[in-house]
């Protein structure tokens, strides 16, 4: 029991703390082979491995116990359930992908045949000897979505994106919120965006209309303008694409301080489902 409860602790701030090395791969990566989501496959640690699927202590552990979604535009959410998570960059050196924290912590790892593994050494500073004890954790995550800037068109774009995840980067400080995370107020229909066929879009925040306007697609990004009552010029946003999640950031100063934010929204229907509901 007590090595199941210290492995859960253990694989929980091992991946957010990111303290690990990497192993060795034949197949070369690149930047399209490694974005998209990945879930847990299965974990060892101690001796112990557990596949997603089993339970392990009464506790069942889901493949979504962990996900990891590797975005194009070099940044990454990585998730614990339970644990809570974290954001970052990453970059391809060395033919290893490596994986940079909020807190600019590293973490390499290997991907191969679909399977993305990290291998993390924890040490034990006290331990009965005084000389310390180290603990191994391989960390397996399957990709379960591949996505590719090469399909983006028209077509594919037009649907329904709801709120997905918040990510705020201050003072090197990174917080980020998913809607799913049971949030009073940020949840999937805090705003809501739907690309209409007809090359027009619209704005919902908490299901109300708040914003119509008319979008583009510009080398593989949803360019959306609209202009309010109150603005005498056009408001123009441009929104990255990774599959089926759409995105776009904004960095300015706050008391001196450089702040970045996120916001990202996933696609939920490939229709306008308000249009839906109102027939």
């Amino acid at each position: 029991m007590k090595k199941v409860l210290s492995f859960l602790m253990v694989v929980a701030l091992a991946i957010l703390c990111f303290a690990c090395v990497g192993c060795k791969s034949n197949s070369k990566l690149t930047e399209s082979s490694v974005v998209g989501t990945y879930k847990l496959q299965s974990m060892s640690y101690g001796g112990i491995t557990i596949t997603a699927g089993t339970s392990a202590d009464g506790y069942m552990f889901t493949e979504d116990y962990c996900v990891l979604d590797i975005f194009a535009d070099k940044t990454f959410t990585i998730a614990i359930k339970e644990e809570g998570s974290d954001t970052g960059t990453w970059k391809i050196s060395s033919n290893k992908l490596i994986l940079t924290d909020s807190e600019g912590e590293d973490q390499e790892a290997t991907l191969k045949n679909g399977v993305l593994t990290m291998k993390m050494i924890d040490t034990d500073e006290y331990s009965g000897s005084g000389s310390g004890t180290t603990t191994t954790t391989i960390l397996n995550l399957k990709k379960i979505k591949t996505t590719s800037s090469s399909s983006v068109t028209e077509e594919s774009v037009v649907g329904t994106y709801k709120s997905y995840m918040f990510t705020n980067t201050e003072n090197n400080e990174t917080s980020t919120i998913k809607a799913t995370d049971g949030d009073t107020i940020y949840d999937e229909d805090f705003e809501v965006y739907t690309i209409n066929a007809d090359k027009t879009y619209n704005l919902y925040f908490d299901n109300d209309l708040l914003i119509t306007g008319t979008w583009e697609l510009k080398d593989k990004k949803i360019i959306l303008t609209s202009k309010s009552t109150t603005a005498t010029e056009n408001t123009v946003k441009t929104m990255n694409v990774d599959g089926d999640i759409i995105s776009f950031s904004q960095t300015d100063t706050v008391s001196g301080n450089v702040r970045t934010r996120v916001w990202r929204y996933k696609k939920v229907s490939s229709t306008n489902i308000y249009a839906s509901a109102s027939n």
